[in-house]
């Protein structure tokens, strides 16, 4: 009487009930956070230091042969780019690039002044004189030509640029264009063409000094054919289209 029997339909209310499920504690999602981070530091150290360790390992191995085979001295050689090794194997010869043919040398002149591609400068053309007899019949010509330079420093050397002309005397060299008692002629050691630089030189006995010169040539050409020097040109006369 003094005691209450537990009514089997009596339901607690206040007690808390458990839900289902998987449920983790701080301390176990610590653990797996540290251990986590261990294991990415130790992927981390193997493929830095262990990987490349192996790799070169591998390489060296692996160049070994090559570098024995290109060490060994072959005892014959052949010009058909092969050579017998100790062992009995072929190996190849470096190939070899073959050398240029010789061409055919430039002409070379004995003075240094004639083989510049550059006239001197030393020798300055002042004027012209021309006496020319034009033969048109055989299309050729006939001259008498003189020059009067200036030589602006101490020279043995005069080039003029000359190409076709035939010369049919020795040229002159004097102080004046008179050709009389009162010219001075100075003696010229050699002359003649340079065809690569289309020059003719005259090289003097003794070097002229600075001042004022006359150079004298005689030459005979044909006329040329291109439009330059003297040439020869054909037309048309307008009312009768003859050749003139």
């Amino acid at each position: 009487m003094g005691t209450e029997k537990a009514h089997p339909d009596v339901e607690f209310r206040g007690e808390k009930q458990e839900t289902p499920g998987f449920h983790l504690t701080k301390l176990q999602i610590i653990i797996i956070i540290v251990v986590s981070i261990v294991a990415i530091v130790m992927v981390g150290i193997f493929a830095g230091v262990i990987l490349p360790s192996l790799s070169a390992g591998h390489s060296s191995g692996t160049n070994a042969p090559a570098t024995s085979a290109s060490t060994a001295k072959p005892t014959a050689t052949s010009n058909q780019g092969g050579s017998t090794s100790p062992s009995g194997q072929v190996t190849s010869k470096p190939y070899v690039i073959p050398s240029p043919q010789p061409t055919q040398p430039t002409p070379t002149s004995s003075y240094a002044a004639v083989n510049s591609p550059r006239l001197p400068t030393n020798v300055i053309p002042i004027q012209y004189y021309l006496n020319l007899e034009i033969d048109m019949t055989n299309l050729n010509f006939s001259g008498d030509t003189q020059i009067e330079v200036r030589v602006s420093s101490v020279t043995d050397t005069i080039i003029l640029h000359a190409s076709g002309l035939t010369m049919t005397s020795d040229p002159v060299v004097s102080n004046n264009r008179n050709y009389d008692g009162s010219t001075t002629y100075y003696p010229i050691k050699a002359n003649g063409t340079y065809a690569p630089n289309q020059y003719y030189y005259l090289i003097m006995q003794t070097s002229l000094p600075v001042g004022t010169y006359y150079l004298r040539f005689r030459h005979t050409a044909p006329l040329s054919t291109r439009l330059d020097g003297l040439y020869k040109y054909q037309y048309a006369r307008g009312n009768t289209r003859d050749a003139v």
